[in-house]
């Protein structure tokens, strides 16, 4: 199969949740080819190094882009996965939820 180079840019209006960024990681990892990030300053962020991806992606603020290098195999199809994974509606899928207080009982 062939081999080809994807440069994508995301748009993303809120930082990314931890699952979202462990979903990202997970892709990579699967993937038989390359997932990187591109950060402002040009600096290379491999996305199957998870420490890495973590320590970049939380750093960003609300409304900016995120540029992506897919190298490999079926680019296309790694891209909409990506593209899933950061949209608005995978986020509303992680419903905050509130622990109850705990009541203390005698026994």
């Amino acid at each position: 199969m062939n081999n080809k180079m994807l440069t994508s840019t995301f748009q993303i209006q809120k930082r990314l949740r931890m699952e979202q960024i462990i979903q990202l990681n997970e892709l990579a990892q699967n993937y038989k080819g390359k997932i990187y990030f591109i950060t402002g300053k040009k600096n290379v962020v491999d996305a199957s190094k998870l420490p890495s991806l973590i320590a970049f992606l939380l750093t960003l603020g609300h409304n900016y882009e995120l540029k992506a290098l897919i190298d490999g195999e079926q680019t296309d199809d790694v891209l909409e996965k990506m593209e899933a994974v950061c949209s608005l509606k995978e986020r509303k899928q992680y419903k905050a939820f509130s622990l109850q207080q705990a009541v203390k009982v005698k026994v």
